[in-house]
């Protein structure tokens, strides 16, 4: 008698669409048509011609270099730091690596620090200088929740490890401004719920928009999402009885997506510099996330479904 079902999350189009984004996706004759429910943005994004793609990419990765920088050496002077710990931050990152990001609550289902299950085999990950890896952390703890400070804290502590200074960082006082530098300059948004306690899930809407992918826990909105070609699943192949055996099996899946499939395919490159196979893999992550998880299909299943459908 009383139906309960479910509207999957969208992200407002607009709002998370670089400026670049909106450009270049108008230059190629893509639709970034929004304002009805049946709008479908990005719908044609693989007729896009990777080699500007590539290109943009290139250009937003550069800017959110800048971006980590400057906030960087913004929070070293709060802290009191000196001449070493700016120049530092002024050579923190590289325009040219494959830069992962990571930027949402700290709670602790959300396993912020699952990627530091085993700090020497990510620090191969990241220290190839033949293929740089980079990522990027930002988020805030419930200041009641002990357990997500800690995550915080865990990730600044191994920030400042040798092996990861200037490869692996934290942006304090994550807002919306951080938020838009991430989404639209990541290569690659991570997510590492603890499953099924993901209940949507947004962030990773809007990398898309500007030619990212995704590599995701299988939870959350990312199943309906997710067809094998439009970013990573990652998969431990079981489910265990341990939230600690769980952890190291997801890690495992993790590291081993990264060494095997990510990394080497962002770095596979063609004569004119252009990794075709990552191109194809972005262009139809743009596809077929854009014309779906979007507010105006989100706004138009509540109309219909939750408020309409009351009176028929």
């Amino acid at each position: 008698e009383v139906p309960i079902g479910s509207i999957t999350n969208g992200v407002h189009v607009p709002t998370w669409m670089h400026p670049l984004a909106e450009r270049f996706w108008r230059s190629q004759k893509v639709s970034v048509s929004c304002g009805s429910p049946t709008s479908r943005p990005l719908a044609d994004a693989e007729k896009a011609d990777p080699r500007g793609l590539w290109d943009l990419r290139n250009r937003l990765r550069g800017e959110l270099v800048r971006f980590v920088r400057h906030r960087l050496a913004q929070q070293d002077c709060c802290r009191g730091g000196g001449h070493d710990e700016l120049r530092e931050a002024a050579e923190a990152l590289s325009e040219d690596a494959l830069t992962i990001g990571f930027a949402r609550r700290f709670a602790t289902y959300k396993r912020a620090i699952l990627l530091f299950s085993d700090l020497g085999r990510l620090a191969r990950i990241v220290g190839d200088p033949k293929r740089p890896v980079q990522i990027v952390f930002s988020g805030k703890a419930h200041p009641r929740d002990l357990g997500g400070q800690a995550f915080a804290q865990k990730v600044f502590q191994t920030t400042r490890r040798p092996e990861f200074r200037g490869r692996i960082v934290l942006l304090e006082e994550y807002d919306m401004a951080i938020g838009r530098a991430l989404v639209s300059g990541c290569d690659v948004w991570l997510n590492t719920p603890l499953r099924p306690h993901e209940a949507s899930g947004t962030s990773g809407m809007k990398g898309p928009l500007n030619g990212g992918v995704n590599c995701s826990i299988s939870d959350g909105w990312w199943p309906e999402a997710a067809d094998g070609r439009n970013g990573w699943t990652i998969d431990a192949g079981r489910t265990c009885r341990t939230q600690a055996a769980q952890d190291r099996a997801d890690a495992e899946a993790l590291y081993t997506l990264l060494e095997e499939e990510i990394v080497p395919e962002f770095f596979t490159r063609g004569r004119d510099g252009v990794p075709r196979r990552w191109t194809r893999r972005s262009l139809h992550s743009a596809a077929t996330v854009g014309p779906v998880f979007n507010t105006d299909r989100m706004v138009g299943e509540y109309l219909d479904e939750a408020y309409l459908s009351v009176g028929r």
